[in-house]
């Protein structure tokens, strides 16, 4: 069940977001990634690292959001041999939207169909599997 409802949540958000957004869940990941980085910026390695890619299927994938006009690369101003991976104003624009709807889709298809117990119990459930202390405002409110 556990396997089922990942695959049927994964599914459904990675829709509504390309539907929405225009742009894949892979996408998104690499949006965030560069963008919560230092200075908005991520070694190609460390990319790579980040969203479990090989170099070269990371190469392949900055290949074609640059080609999207949502990334950039750059060369390192530290090591002119690293190529940093940053985020062009549309890629901004474009994950302030992602978000916005990667938000209410999990608003919709996980929590909606809960109530207020199911939320609760859920975020406890969540909680230890994370193992991480239970933090009061983790639990979602609808409305």
């Amino acid at each position: 069940m556990v396997v089922q409802t990942h695959r049927h949540l994964s599914d459904t958000l990675g829709r509504e977001l390309q539907q929405a957004v225009g742009i894949s869940p892979v996408f998104f990941d690499v949006l965030i990634h560069v963008a919560a980085a230092p200075w908005g910026r991520l070694t190609m390695s460390r990319l790579s690292a980040e969203v479990a890619l090989t170099k070269g299927g990371v190469t392949r994938l900055v290949d074609r959001m640059v080609g999207a006009g949502l990334v950039d690369r750059e060369n390192s101003s530290k090591d002119r041999r690293s190529i940093q991976v940053v985020l062009t104003t549309a890629g901004r624009e474009a994950l302030t939207q992602a978000i916005a709807v990667h938000i209410e889709s999990i608003e919709r298809h996980l929590f909606a169909p809960l109530n207020d117990d199911d939320r609760a119990s859920l975020v406890v459930t969540l909680t230890k599997i994370l193992g991480r202390e239970r933090v009061d405002d983790d639990v979602p409110r609808v409305g």
